[in-house]
């Protein structure tokens, strides 16, 4: 007579025993073997046949033993292959852990190991090679006897937790000894320097600063436009950090990887900063009154408060930096057009049309709008007249905005004055009137554009008032 059994709905198939998730017996496996569990559908075994899956065949009660058998062995067997392949853990993710295995260790007698730090960057590439080289056949199994723990630079408790070992940048390998005491390397190695690393590092070492207190890193605050960083830093009597780079240019993102330090970036952090890129034409007369090569990047500029500047062209390295940084301290050059003592001869623009006609008319001033298209030379070389310091003269009585014609919005108030293309000029007088003009200038123009503005001129379209 054939056995009955009964299976509960939503037992595993019997082809899924090898996939259970922990060793031993399954309770659904368990509650799917035994006679009369569960008040589900029934599978009857006719002729001893095993099936597989939902079908109905049925498992005779002379396969009950091979099947538990069966299902045990094909846990340990995946828990085996897992352990083999990597996916069992092998890197602490925080030194909160490691520290606990370590105390429970020591709790249960065991030898006391050397905890192995690796302090990386995720978005730094020379991270990536040391990581490469700890997974690498060479190095690998000098870090079996070791606990070891990957620490990332994004969090605060991380950067403090290795600055007592005297770490401030990534890549860093930090080997603490059971004693307290440390050997740590902070640069990219080689397998072979790795290897040299780990097998001289042994204890005792050097004592961390345990009373160090960690001083928060400044930020940088990146201004693009030139005139309202120098604006900026006149104002609050701030020097002024001028990054000239290239997104082209690896240097360039190596050195604002530098500059990303925290030993460097303390001492750039309190200066108000500004980032220009050389692909953008206008920046380069900003860059060459510093005797800086408008085609040479990356290029630093510190604009001290009474108008003296330090400048530093090219890929510097940390001590470099530091040395600069301490340097630009103390007078420098006198820049070219007066640098940051000329600054009230310089144009300081507005760059929204609403913001500068509320300022000229709570002023009572003439509002001079240029409008400037990158793609266009003789906009550029527009541009460039606005950099003398005749025209800065000539503009002193005015509110000057530059509007950028590849904003749709820029272009729709250009056409509340006839304007049609770039550049474009207009005065905007108190009373409403304006006159413009389109095409080149030139100095002599602009004089008699402006002159001609003592006068009323035309009213703009209905919509524009």
């Amino acid at each position: 007579m054939a056995q009955v059994y009964q299976r509960p709905i939503g037992a595993w198939p019997r082809c899924a025993t090898a996939m259970a998730p922990s060793a031993g017996r399954h309770p659904k496996v368990e509650g799917w073997l035994q006679p009369g569990v569960g008040k589900s559908r029934l599978y009857t075994s006719r002729h001893g046949r095993r099936g597989c899956g939902d079908s109905a065949s049925g498992m005779s009660a002379n396969t009950l033993p091979q099947a538990r058998r069966f299902a045990r062995h094909a846990v340990l067997l995946i828990a085996f292959v897992a352990a083999g392949s990597g996916c069992a853990p092998q890197w602490y993710l925080s030194y909160a852990e490691v520290e606990q295995a370590r105390v429970r260790d020591r709790q249960r007698g065991r030898p006391e190991q050397d905890i192995l730090v690796f302090y990386k960057d995720h978005l730094d590439a020379k991270s990536g090679q040391m990581q490469d080289v700890l997974d690498s056949p060479k190095v690998k199994p000098l870090l079996a006897d070791k606990y070891r723990c990957i620490l990332v630079t994004d969090f605060s408790l991380n950067q403090r937790y290795v600055a007592q070992y005297g770490v401030d940048a990534a890549p860093a390998l930090v080997v603490i000894h059971p004693d307290g005491t440390f050997h740590a390397r902070t640069e990219l190695l080689s397998a072979e320097q790795t290897r040299g690393f780990l097998t001289q590092a042994k204890g005792p070492g050097a004592s961390p600063a345990t009373d160090l207190q960690i001083l928060p890193v400044p930020s940088y605050d990146w201004k693009n436009i030139y005139e309202e960083a120098v604006d900026l830093a006149r104002r609050q009597n701030r020097p002024l950090l001028v990054l000239y780079k290239s997104w082209l240019s690896a240097e360039s993102t190596e050195l604002l990887n530098r500059l990303s330090r925290p030993r460097v970036q303390r001492l750039f952090g309190e200066m108000v900063h500004c980032i220009l890129d050389s692909d953008y034409r206008p920046n380069r007369p900003h860059v060459a009154r510093y005797g800086i090569d408008p085609d040479r990047v990356p290029a630093l500029v510190v604009v001290r408060p009474d108008g003296t500047y330090h400048r530093l062209v090219g890929l510097p390295s940390l001590e470099q930096l530091v040395r600069f940084a301490v340097g630009s301290r103390s007078p420098g050059q006198v820049a070219s057009g007066g640098g940051r003592k000329g600054v009230d001869a310089e144009l300081v623009w507005q760059y929204s049309y609403d913001r500068a006609r509320i300022a000229a008319q709570r002023q009572d001033r003439p509002l001079f709008i240029f409008y400037h298209s990158v793609f266009t030379e003789a906009s550029n070389r527009s541009a460039r007249l606005f950099e003398a310091p005749e025209a800065a003269v000539l503009l002193g009585d005015a509110v000057p905005c530059h509007l950028d014609w590849a904003i749709v919005r820029n272009r729709e108030v250009a056409a509340r004055f006839a304007l049609e293309e770039p550049p474009g000029y207009v005065v905007l007088r108190p009373d409403g009137t304006y006159h413009a003009r389109s095409g080149p200038i030139t100095v002599e123009e602009l004089a008699d554009l402006l002159h001609a503005a003592e006068k009323p001129g035309a009213h703009p379209t209905d919509h524009a008032k």
